[in-house]
């Protein structure tokens, strides 16, 4: 080993002499999502899930050595002035084999290759650093001349040693690059263009908002830009659209899933609806309820929209109240839905009300109005199962709160993206969308494998909100 040791000296003198900029080799992902404004819980809660995601998968190696490279590209990424990890199976006439020493080389004037770490993982053989250009062992005086690899297999007849050598992209770390959209379609667009263009990310995660990422998916699918939102639940964002992906559920299976439970649980079979009739989440749950609440048997006794800039509830729920119905049925966000139920309760209205996963947050800033309610969610932060105990416990520890449905989402997207880049090799845009249709993850909000349109089939939570806590009743599957 004191042969190998004094090469490496020689390697890392000569790359530190050299001092070659690298060009950026990370895996780029943009999120998209709501930073400021009144909805700026939601696309945060999303750019934290992303990074925490991110930071635990660097601290354990990122990428590096998972790229699969052929050997053209390899010397195009050493004359680009990017590493290249070589992996190394070497073995000798003894039998004992070294199957990963690993060497990386650096572009020294975007010409010379630098060896400057080589780990051996068989200690009973001493493997030299093999030049693939020649099969030999490399002196400290052939630095300055070799050339970048041009062989995948080589034999040093001198040593006995075969060296065979696989290529691999340096890939260090994942990147989450985030652009604010505000909750606006137009600035959503404008920031996926930014983030294209600018960032050139391999693969976006988001947008947050299902009207945002609608306005994306176009273009999106004429760029054959890999996306995998974690919680656009509009049906028809996945449609027609082979790269494009998404961790929630859609409208129409949260929506039958709180059909299934009003009825088959809590025995309601009357309901009132209240919707953002601007918002095409709301408008989606609120078609899709619906039809379902009516085809198993269900009476809507009350069907009411409000706007976008509304802040006076009172007309409509004196009207609900009025109404007779077993349940109200909410989807929306907190923005709405807070002075909703504080005008609920404050009016003496005892009809509970049933929301979504756009409620999730909602015991922060009105606990008391929403006790007692229920919403679908896609997981919750009072589950038992370890996953998710050990998540929320990390997420607490980074940022000082609970985390959301909407962070649990956005944590298990970027796993499942790095996930598919690990099994294509690759985070090229066809290699990612491939691996995608065909990734598995076991995640924080379930187990997760994309029909064929590219959603997630699993599990809903059912939850109640009792003294500012959530509470799982019941994980269902709709019908």
């Amino acid at each position: 080993m004191k042969k190998i040791l004094t090469i490496l000296f020689a390697l890392i003198l000569t790359a530190s002499i050299a001092g070659c900029k690298k060009e950026s080799q990370n895996f780029k992902l943009g999120v998209i999502g709501p930073t400021t404004g009144t909805a700026a819980l939601y696309g945060t809660s999303v750019k934290e899930g992303a990074l925490l995601a991110a930071n635990e998968i660097n601290a354990a190696g990122g990428l590096n050595g998972t790229i699969l490279l052929d050997l053209t590209e390899a010397r195009t990424e050493l004359t680009k002035g990017r590493n290249v990890l070589v992996k190394y199976n070497v073995s000798d006439n003894e039998g004992h084999v070294a199957t990963e020493v690993r060497a990386t080389f650096t572009a020294v004037d975007n010409t010379a290759p630098v060896d400057n770490e080589v780990s051996v993982i068989d200690p009973n053989i001493e493997v030299p650093v093999i030049n693939p250009v020649t099969g030999g062992e490399v002196k400290p005086e052939d630095i300055e001349t070799w050339e970048a690899p041009t062989a995948t297999v080589t034999d040093n007849v001198d040593t006995g040693l075969i060296a065979t050598a696989t290529y691999f992209k340096a890939v260090t770390k994942i990147e989450i690059i985030s652009q604010d959209s505000e909750g606006i379609t137009e600035k959503g667009i404008l920031a996926y263009k930014r983030l294209r263009d600018k960032d050139n990310i391999n693969g976006l995660v988001g947008g947050t908002f299902s009207g945002v990422t609608k306005g994306i998916k176009d273009i999106a699918i004429n760029d054959n830009m890999p996306v995998l939102t974690p919680t656009a639940t509009s049906v028809d964002i996945t449609l027609n659209a082979p790269n494009v992906f998404r961790t929630c559920y859609t409208d129409a299976y949260q929506a039958q899933a709180g059909v299934d439970y009003i009825f088959d649980t809590l025995n309601f079979t009357s309901a009132s609806i209240v919707y953002n009739q601007n918002d095409d989440f709301s408008s989606g749950l609120r078609n899709e309820f619906k039809a379902a609440f009516i085809a198993k048997g269900g009476t809507i006794v009350e069907d009411e929209a409000y706007t976008e800039e509304q802040v006076d509830f009172s007309s409509i729920i004196t009207k609900i109240k009025a109404s007779g119905a077993d349940v109200v049925y909410a989807p929306g966000y907190i923005k709405h839905i807070g002075p909703m139920l504080v005008k609920a309760k404050k009016l003496g209205m005892e009809i509970p009300f049933f929301g979504v996963d756009g409620w999730d947050g909602i015991e922060v800033d009105y606990a008391d109005a929403a006790e007692g309610h229920y919403f679908t969610n896609h997981y919750s932060k009072t589950d038992n199962l370890e996953v998710i105990q050990n998540f929320v416990a990390i997420y607490k520890e980074k940022y000082g709160t609970a985390p959301s449905a909407l962070a649990a989402l956005a944590y298990d997207s970027v796993y499942t993206f790095v996930k598919a880049a690990k099994n294509a090799q690759s985070i090229e845009k066809d290699a990612l969308i491939t691996a995608l249709a065909d990734v598995e993850n076991d995640g924080v909000t379930g187990y997760l494998k994309f029909d064929i349109d590219g959603d997630p089939i699993k599990p809903v939570s059912i939850i109640q909100l009792i003294d500012g806590e959530h509470v799982l009743l019941d994980k269902i599957m709709p019908e």
